[in-house]
């Protein structure tokens, strides 16, 4: 499967390492590393399913906005194999822009963000990625909605701090 990249924002995550809120300016610069970078491995995305090995070790690519709109897509590339694998799980049941995403090991939740509606999301969801065809579930909602909030597992627990709690022009395609 072949896809066009023009995503502004994606959240990205390793299932075991950690996670990191992978916010692309929104400048239209085509020179962009990350855009660069995942234009390449989108083009060239695997159609088989990663190993379980792969779903542990990979960087989960998870929400984000195409260009025109928002995107569930929940995609995983495996550095250690370079290859990219477009859907390796079923996408958010929330389509997010925005959002924050970390990891437990082998549990990833994907954190508030901005819906296509322009509403800030108190939206959390959770994927078992050791379950090859597991499905996002809803988990307990955040107390404050939050756009761009940072999350961080700190000994098995999930703290998350900062964002917005309104959806500012920064946060909007212009």
């Amino acid at each position: 499967m072949k896809r066009t990249l023009k995503i502004l924002c994606i959240s990205v995550c390793t299932a075991v390492a950690g996670c990191g809120n992978g916010v692309v300016p929104n400048d239209n610069s085509p020179s962009s590393e990350s855009i660069l970078l995942l234009s390449a491995l989108l083009s060239a995305a695997n159609s088989s399913a990663p190993t379980a090995a792969q779903r542990l070790r990979g960087i989960w690519i998870v929400g984000g906005y195409d260009g025109s709109a928002l995107v569930n897509h929940t995609d995983l590339y495996d550095p250690e194999t370079n290859t990219y694998f477009a859907d390796a799980a079923p996408g958010l049941t929330v389509p997010r822009s925005f959002l924050s995403l970390v990891s437990t090991g082998s549990r990833l939740y994907a954190i508030g963000g901005l819906t296509s509606a322009g509403i800030v999301a108190a939206t959390v969801e959770t994927l078992d990625v050791t379950t090859s065809g597991a499905s996002w579930t809803l988990a307990a909602n955040l107390t404050t909605a939050r756009v761009a909030p940072s999350a961080v597992n700190l000994e098995g627990k999930l703290y998350v701090i900062g964002g917005s709690t309104t959806a500012v022009p920064a946060l909007t395609a212009s």
